[in-house]
């Protein structure tokens, strides 16, 4: 009998141990999760609770049609990408050469995405494409840098205007200097970025596969941790001042923006003004214009007379790729840049 109690005893010792255990578990206090907290306090605790995969997720970003519940959970994916399947505004602005207006369906635009909970864009592309075989030119607002500096009033657009109050960041262009892409170049983002200018937060790339490669080489000691913590620390910093730690979804309250009768007005007047009216030229007995009800084909002939989108990245068969470089089985027409070379001045240089 005697023993019989000592047994029951200790199982309610037990019993009571894990349930004031569980308790202390459930109460646990999460600083990250304190938006009181100092910003860099959060990211500090929420950084010591992670383990090497789920600081490499939070730098891969993958394409939306992929992000799959499964796959989002196993890699731990830091953030989702709609890319090469949206309609590219770049056409519809330059046709209309008007900075104003631009900026104002900027500010359309962001407010519909903000309500579908988007905060993020990679647009504009403000590439100057002075060589038609580059396949993104079709993002391209003109080869005359005037027309595409007037035409990025769609940032400040997009983003509203920096309070005057607030330091002003760095502006972000994915170009390349002698071959060398910027977001690759580590004497301007490590050097002149981060050690220079003390610049904070995140640059933007999007792999897809990288984790298995970026987790061997961390844990064969090729690349230290420090560097993944730097990158990780940048990412989280921009989440939390966007405050997705408090509000990761939609804002409901700009529902009402969708599809508003304000856009829809804005959108007819751009339509309206980016058309272009084509008339007959002199010849009064066989015009051209209107073409016959009946015409069923029309030929589009010359070196942009190509089928589909002229892109390297966003392509949909092999037959889309006529300015493709290093396809062994490609005879282009014309050489790469049309013969013409250019010369570094590293003197010119100025970041």
């Amino acid at each position: 009998m005697e023993k019989n109690s000592v047994a029951m005893l200790m199982s309610f010792l037990v019993l009571f141990l894990w349930l004031v255990a569980a308790a202390t578990d459930a109460k646990e206090y999460l600083k990250y999760k304190d938006p009181k907290q100092p910003l860099n306090v959060r990211i500090k605790d929420l950084m010591r609770r992670m383990n090497l995969e789920e600081k490499i997720g939070q730098m891969t970003q993958i394409e939306r049609t992929l992000a799959s519940p499964a796959i989002v959970n196993n890699y731990l994916v830091g953030s989702v990408i709609s890319a090469g399947g949206v309609l590219h505004l770049l056409r519809l602005l330059l046709r209309i050469g008007d900075p104003v207006l631009v900026k104002r369906i900027g500010a359309a635009t962001a407010l519909e995405l903000r309500a579908t909970g988007i905060p993020y864009t990679f647009a504009p592309s403000i590439s100057v494409c002075r060589d038609p075989r580059w396949g993104r030119c079709y993002e391209s607002y003109s080869e005359d840098h005037k027309i595409v500096q007037a035409m990025t009033e769609i940032i400040p657009g997009l983003q509203g205007d920096i309070p005057s109050h607030l330091r002003k960041g760095v502006p972000f262009v994915a170009g390349k200097l002698n071959g060398t892409k910027m977001h690759a170049n580590r004497e301007l983002v490590t050097g002149f970025l981060k050690n220079k200018l003390k610049f904070r937060v995140m640059l933007s790339e999007n792999f897809t596969e990288f984790i298995d490669d970026l987790s061997f080489q961390v844990k064969k000691n090729i690349i230290p941790m420090s560097r993944i913590d730097d990158a990780v620390r940048r990412i989280l910093r921009v989440k939390f001042v966007m405050g997705l730690f408090e509000n990761p979804l939609a804002d409901l309250s700009l529902a009402n923006q969708l599809g508003s009768q304000e856009h829809r007005i804005l959108a007819r007047e751009a339509v309206r003004k980016s058309l272009v009216l084509l008339k007959n030229g002199k010849s009064t007995n066989q015009p051209l214009l209107p073409l016959p009800k009946k015409v069923r084909k029309v030929l589009v002939a010359g070196t942009h007379g190509f089928t589909g989108k002229l892109a390297r990245t966003w392509f949909r068969s092999v037959d889309q790729l006529p300015m493709n470089i290093g396809v062994p089985h490609y005879d282009p027409l014309f050489p790469f840049g049309f013969g013409l070379t250019t010369e570094s001045r590293q003197e010119n240089w100025n970041f």
